[in-house]
């Protein structure tokens, strides 16, 4: 007979490690929401730490391409880490937006640690 918390365990235990599993396999992959009215297509990526200079975004045919670099801060020499919890490095998402997004119409701005992303639809798309 097994006790509750070794059936809990092999229930909660597989789902958790689901669940947790993006977190580990990339050294950073920050969120990204995306969304479109009035034929403009928004997407908002968590970028925090992130200088607008180390930004890259571009489209190549209706895939928005995104890359960043986020450097660490805060290093001093003779200082020795005890915990490290924000990742550093480069970044790179690939989204696919629905339709034609306009390549010449790209806007972006980065505030407050998020990249706002603004990109015409295509009229003909419509």
């Amino acid at each position: 007979m097994s006790d509750i918390f070794t059936e809990a365990g092999r229930h909660c235990l597989p789902s958790l490690s689901d669940a947790l599993r993006h977190r580990f396999d990339a050294a950073w992959s920050p969120a990204v929401d995306v969304s479109e009215s009035n034929l403009v297509y928004t997407v908002v990526m968590e970028a925090p730490g992130v200088d607008p200079g180390d930004v890259r975004v571009g489209l190549v045919g209706n895939m928005l391409i995104i890359t960043a670099l986020r450097n660490r801060t805060g290093g001093c020499s003779g200082v020795v880490p005890h915990r490290v919890e924000r990742h550093c490095g480069s970044v790179g998402r690939r989204i696919a937006l629905p339709g034609a997004p306009d390549p010449g119409s790209i806007r972006w701005q980065l505030q407050h640690g998020l990249l706002r992303i603004s990109i015409d639809a295509c009229s003909h798309d419509r």
